[in-house]
């Protein structure tokens, strides 16, 4: 399944893909880098999470919650220092906010599938 959603966001959400694959993520809570990455990792545990318990396997709108949970990130943050640790890091995105800005990017993807696939 993580294949066909791939292979859905070079079909039909490019843009997005690249936006998550050029949206740093702090490192302090993600050490994978950006949000594509971090997408990838989270597919990956559930999956594996949900082939273990009695719920089954994942269905399509599992997947879909998955890729939307942080729709929001690309539009947060600014480059800002932080400290990890004894390490002052610059150039990471704080991306407080995302889940307010993902509701309404939500909305916005609902309406832009729907006008693709009704046209």
């Amino acid at each position: 399944m993580k294949n066909k959603i791939i292979n859905w966001f070079l079909v039909k959400e490019p843009n997005l893909m690249k936006e998550f694959m050029n949206t740093n993520e702090r490192l302090d809570y993600h050490p994978e880098g950006n949000t594509w990455d971090h997408l990838m990792l989270v597919f990956d545990a559930a999956s594996n999470e949900r082939s273990l318990n009695e719920w089954g396997p994942m269905e399509d709108v599992d997947w879909l919650v998955l890729v939307l949970h942080d729709l929001g990130k690309p539009l947060t943050g600014g480059e800002r220092p932080y400290e990890d640790g004894n390490q002052f890091c610059l150039l990471n995105k704080s991306h407080k906010g995302h889940d307010d800005l993902g509701v309404e990017e939500i909305d916005r993807f609902f309406y832009t599938q729907i006008s693709m696939t009704l046209s």
